[in-house]
């Protein structure tokens, strides 16, 4: 190799400058300092498993939002491996029930919402890995 081959950027597109670094990260630290709030303080008014049903429709959201500001087509199996995802959280997390526990529920049908939640949720996976 001759010495004419030009170095390919640490970061791909990015310089490795900290200051063009700091300010490519900026955006993504302050919206995860955001989240993090809210998550916070959606935990101090209402049950911890709703909140994660809640916080845990953020792929739907990021599916969703992709097609307006980004142009992307939203493709069945995305939409599939969404919702199975959604499902498996809720059936997982069961916001129904009070305090995290299935006081509305007898065990025997908790164990198979969270059985099924735990298979809805690693058929999402599985759609997505094959989504792309």
């Amino acid at each position: 190799g001759g010495g004419g081959e030009k170095k390919k950027p640490l970061l791909g597109a990015w310089d490795a400058r900290p200051r063009q670094l700091a300010l490519a990260v900026a955006p993504f630290f302050v919206l995860y300092l955001g989240a993090n709030g809210l998550y916070i303080a959606a935990l101090a008014s209402l049950s911890p498993p709703l909140v994660v049903s809640i916080f845990s429709t953020t792929p739907a959201l990021v599916a969703l939002l992709s097609v307006p500001l980004l142009g992307r087509p939203l493709r069945a199996l995305a939409v599939a491996a969404v919702a199975c995802s959604t499902v498996g959280v809720v059936l997982v997390a069961q916001p129904w029930a009070a305090g995290g526990r299935a006081s509305s529920l007898n065990s025997t049908s908790a164990e198979a919402a969270s059985g099924e939640g735990g298979a809805a949720g690693l058929g999402a996976a599985a759609a997505a890995s094959v989504a792309g």
